[in-house]
């Protein structure tokens, strides 16, 4: 955890919360930054010129979430977000955020259908800006594993209520654990191998049915 040493209040990052989650991501690092380039308005078609599968890419995601490349839309970068609970507050940097009449549009580079951590991300987001579960949506691109050209899939989901609610319990339990000190990577490994393992024993208790 991390306290400020100026103010004596505990700011807790969602990162902290979610070690058991990857910082992976699908799309090259260079194809990020590219994308970035487009939405401040830097000419990049120099760059993609000599590198085809760059340029092949940046047509899909074009394609896959065409925000990105509206300017009519407000975009933000490194948008920070934070939630005061008891005793702290809990923060998050969201990395690029689209909004249209207040809707707002969370990009997930993560490569995770449903990654928690951006679902976390979508109720600071909410508490933070009073908004509605449906008027926030997560564009998450994904590879896809079955291709070798490592092809970019994606997946766009609306946030509703129970998301919430389920996210706001989680993010509870996950906070009193890191406040005993806990090493939240090691308990959520034991609750994993605990649930495999009742479902291994759920699976071998089913009576044989023997057929005639």
């Amino acid at each position: 955890m991390n306290d400020s040493k100026k103010t004596g209040v505990e700011i807790v990052n969602l990162s902290e919360l979610y070690p058991d989650l990857g910082q992976g991501m699908p799309v090259t690092p260079k194809l990020r930054t590219l994308l970035r380039q487009m939405s401040m308005g830097i000419d990049v078609q120099k760059i993609v010129e000599h590198n085809p599968y760059l340029a092949r890419l940046m047509t899909e995601c074009q394609l896959l979430f065409p925000e990105m490349f509206n300017k009519k839309l407000n975009q933000y970068w490194d948008y920070q977000v934070a939630w005061q609970f008891e005793g702290g507050w809990l923060e998050s940097l969201l990395d690029l955020v689209a909004m249209q009449d207040y809707n707002m549009l969370i990009i997930d580079w993560s490569g995770l259908e449903v990654n928690e951590i951006a679902t976390a991300q979508a109720y600071i987001l909410s508490q933070q800006l009073k908004l509605p579960p449906n008027k926030i949506s997560i564009i998450s691109l994904l590879t896809n594993d079955l291709k070798a050209d490592l092809r970019i899939c994606f997946s766009r989901r609306r946030i509703f209520t129970n998301d919430l609610v389920v996210c706001e319990q989680e993010l509870g339990e996950r906070l009193a654990l890191l406040h005993q000190g806990k090493d939240l990577r090691l308990i959520l490994s034991e609750q994993e191998s605990e649930t495999e393992f009742n479902l291994l024993t759920e699976i071998e208790g089913i009576p044989e049915i023997s057929i005639d």
